[in-house]
């Protein structure tokens, strides 16, 4: 067998770029050769090409991929070109299998050479990138990842690339004294850093919004937010710092907190890492300390406070959903918060509770696979909206 030929075509399909009599000869070096020795460089080939070519543009699944290819073909008539090649599965080894099957399927539905031949599944998936937006008080909206250097600074806006990779978007000093209220977005999948005019850090969680001055007064530096952000003031005693959060006012001088109002839009959570907050509902006030969570509700007068672990509650800047003996309700909210989906529904629900911190995984699929293995429930994705069905 002419290796580099056979090469040459598996680099042809994995770019997209096969024609039907390249397909053809391809399939004949498949019928006409050891298996083994093409397993070996299928697997080269794929471990050298598939990962750029279709895992980052294509999210490309081998297993879910196979499995809907070979449901399908069963369902379709096999062309007189493609009759002959036939081949029995259990003498192909894996990624030869799939790469035949998914050969063959590209054959039976007629896409031409110009076509992608990928199988689109029911699975929802988190952005690439992120891409946060920056609204000005005229309603004008910017996408930030869009723009160039110069385009942002007109907006008064800097980008830093970190050395891991993350982006810091700084909110610049104002050059014409002139101060409006903006608000920064973060898409939902992603997160964002921006550092604000005096050098404070917000780190905003998916799809949050923080709405800020272009320039601070002189005696208050005042933030409104809606949704999950955690704080690292820099401390200026003469001109406290004051995030409003629903009715909730966090007032500090210099610390680092986090707040959310994800889970129940009438709570805030309030939790403090490190320094010094107040905390002021319009009826009450409260003083926190370094690993206490304040609740306050809009509905209530009342400022619940509790011992939390910060780290378990801070786990989202690390990529992490944080579990707290959390039934299956508050978990698929929580993943609702990161991942587009529509809505949910239970079927079943068990006693299950879970607790831990999980990682994020780019497709939504491969963390309710895991949230299987360590429970009753059984997950379904299906347009846009996930099934979870309890299975004692």
């Amino acid at each position: 067998m002419n290796k580099e030929r056979f090469e040459y075509l598996l680099f042809q399909y994995l770019n997209n770029c096969f024609t039907e009599s390249e397909l053809i000869e391809f399939l004949d070096l498949l019928k006409t050769n050891d298996l083994k020795d093409l397993d070996q460089l299928v697997d080269q080939q794929l471990n050298k090409h598939l990962k750029d070519n279709l895992a980052a543009k294509h999210k490309f699944e081998k297993d879910s991929t196979f499995a809907a290819i070979q449901s399908h073909i069963k369902q379709k008539p096999v062309s007189e070109e493609t009759k002959h090649y036939t081949f029995p599965i259990r003498w192909v080894a894996a990624s030869v299998a799939i790469l035949l099957s998914i050969a063959l399927f590209w054959v039976y539905t007629n896409i031409d050479s110009q076509s992608t031949a990928y199988v689109i599944f029911d699975d929802i998936e988190l952005p690439e990138a992120s891409s946060p937006t920056v609204t000005l008080a005229d309603g004008t909206n910017y996408c930030l990842s869009e723009m160039d250097a110069n385009a942002l600074l007109n907006l008064g806006i800097s980008l830093t690339n970190n050395a891991d990779g993350s982006e810091t978007f700084q909110v610049l000093p104002s050059t014409n004294g002139v101060s409006e209220q903006r608000t920064f977005h973060v898409p939902k999948g992603t997160s964002s850093v921006l550092m604000m005019p005096d050098g404070s850090k917000v780190w905003l969680n998916s799809g949050s919004k923080l709405r800020y001055p272009s320039e601070f007064s002189k005696n208050i530096r005042q933030v409104e937010l809606e949704g999950e952000a955690y704080f690292e003031i820099a401390h200026n005693k003469a001109s406290p710092f004051v995030v409003k959060s629903a009715e909730t006012h966090i007032k500090v001088l210099g610390t680092e907190f986090n707040v959310s109002n994800y889970l129940e839009a009438d709570k805030t959570f309030t939790t403090l890492v490190s320094g010094k907050v107040e905390i002021n509902n319009n009826r009450n006030k409260t003083n926190l300390s370094p690993g206490l969570q304040s609740i306050t509700s809009k509905n209530s007068s009342k400022i619940q406070t509790k011992k939390v672990n910060t780290k378990m509650v801070t786990a989202w800047k690390e990529g992490y959903f944080n579990f707290d003996n959390d039934d299956i309700r508050t978990v698929l909210t929580k993943i609702k918060s990161w991942y587009d989906i529509q809505g949910f529904e239970i079927k079943d629900e068990t006693s299950d509770q879970f607790t831990g911190s999980i990682l994020r995984t780019h497709k939504l699929s491969h963390l309710l696979a895991q949230l299987e293995k360590t429970s009753n429930y059984k997950f379904k994705i299906k347009e846009g909206r996930v099934q979870a069905m309890g299975r004692e």
